[in-house]
């Protein structure tokens, strides 16, 4: 019974955590999908250096392209996002 316990207690705790996980991310990509909509202008569902309107570091931009493409695409942006 003791052992019936303690696996049930394990999977609820997993399951919790998994639920928290996919919130957080949920949110990430919220996030992502309402920077897109403000920022880019062209409708191509990334965002260049050109379409940011405030100073932002170059090297924060730099190392958030992480194909090195020179756009910030939804997926880099969620990543950003999710490491803060």
């Amino acid at each position: 019974m003791h052992n019936l316990v303690m696996l049930l207690a394990l999977l609820i705790s997993l399951f919790l955590t998994n639920c928290a996980s996919s919130r957080a991310s949920g949110d990430a990509e919220a996030r992502a999908d309402q920077i897109l909509q403000k920022l880019d202008e062209n409708n191509d569902s990334k965002i260049s250096k050109s379409e940011i309107k405030f100073p932002l570091n170059e090297k924060t931009f730099d190392k958030s392209d992480t194909n090195a493409d020179g756009y910030l695409e939804k997926a880099e942006i969620v990543a950003y996002i999710e490491s803060r």
